[in-house]
């Protein structure tokens, strides 16, 4: 699978370049966690930085269209969410230091959760 973020400034304050992030682990629930190959793409445009939190907004492309996400970094890690239009899913992706990353989805009715563990890197 493969999902498109076209984010307006992610990682600051770190200079805009564009990410990708594999993951290559998945899990669902409490069940024991499986090998996946899934991909973001994370594509950076412009900062807005206040007191040293950049946040702003985003658009999540995947198969199934395009929608808005918000998101929120600091030196530390970044956080980009999405909430489905007429769905009960939200999408979260976290990214730590070194690139260390986390992609969920919250299914809220249920509720249910499927987390995949992998690593975002500088691409051209």
């Amino acid at each position: 699978m493969r999902l498109s973020l076209i984010a307006l400034g992610l990682l600051a304050p770190l200079p805009a370049f564009a990410l990708t992030c594999e993951y290559t682990v998945e899990c669902f629930e409490e069940e024991a966690c499986q090998p996946t190959d899934f991909t973001i793409d994370i594509i950076p445009g412009d900062l807005d930085t206040l007191e040293g939190v950049t946040s702003g907004l985003a658009e999540l492309r995947d198969v199934a269209g395009t929608q808005g996400a918000h998101y929120v970094s600091t030196d530390d890690f970044t956080v980009v969410e999405n909430r489905a239009t007429g769905d009960d899913t939200l999408f979260r992706i976290v990214i730590g230091p070194e690139g260390v990353s986390r992609y969920q989805v919250l299914i809220l009715e249920g509720p249910l959760a499927v987390t995949y563990h992998g690593q975002c890197t500088e691409t051209d």
